[in-house]
């Protein structure tokens, strides 16, 4: 029996030991989460761009178009100055984290730009444009009001 005991049973308690080793250093890792998160970027949030957004005290009626929806134009980011038939300037959005704006491919007429852009309170920031393909994007830097549908 005590042959028995050491060669089929106590083998077990080595795995069973290896195991909660395991599962506690598992839970160690992916406890005391608050919430806070902090870290990963959350993912795409393309759809917080979506809408017409107005610059703040804008000096040529600067605005922000996207649409979003991903049909044909519609995933492109309009930068518009002025009235009807002034000046534009348009990429793809490519992926948006929250922060960071990545539009623009090859593809595009204009080359690909990053800039930097929260949203809160119905408020659009944007800043870190500069000049782009020849186009001073600069004047489009400063704060948004989403417009209202």
């Amino acid at each position: 029996m005590k042959n028995f005991f050491k060669a089929r049973i106590a083998p077990l308690f080595g795995v069973i030991a290896l195991v909660a080793v395991i599962g506690f250093s598992m839970a160690a890792c992916s406890g005391g989460d608050d919430g806070g998160g902090g870290g990963g970027g959350g993912g795409d949030k393309r759809a917080d761009l979506v809408g017409k957004w107005v610059k703040d005290g804008g000096s040529n009626y600067e605005s922000i178009d996207y649409d979003g929806t991903g049909k044909n134009s519609s995933e492109l980011l309009y930068f518009r100055t002025g009235s009807a038939g002034g000046a534009q300037y348009y990429v793809k959005v490519e992926s948006y984290d929250g922060t960071t704006v990545k539009a623009g491919d090859s593809k595009d007429a204009f080359p690909p730009i990053t800039f930097t852009t929260t949203i809160a309170n119905g408020k659009l920031t944007l800043s870190g444009l500069s000049t782009s393909g020849g186009v001073d994007l600069s004047v489009f830097n400063g704060t948004y009001t989403k417009q209202q549908p």
